[in-house]
């Protein structure tokens, strides 16, 4: 059985929310991870530079 979660927010995409957010990306805690702040531009910043790290988590499988 399967304990990843679909989908989980994160409220501020600040040190901590990034950090948090990065976090359960690469312990693939699950499957999708919705990063929100009230500036948008930093939200999509914080985003991107995690997505960028999933190559390189597909490689270690």
């Amino acid at each position: 059985m399967s304990s990843k979660t679909s989908k989980v927010g994160v409220i501020g995409a600040g040190n901590v929310g990034a950090d948090v957010a990065n976090a359960l990306v690469l312990l693939r805690k699950c499957v999708t991870v919705v990063l929100f702040d009230r500036t948008l531009s930093k939200a999509e910043g914080q985003a991107w530079d995690i997505e960028d790290s999933i190559p390189l988590l597909e490689e270690t499988e």
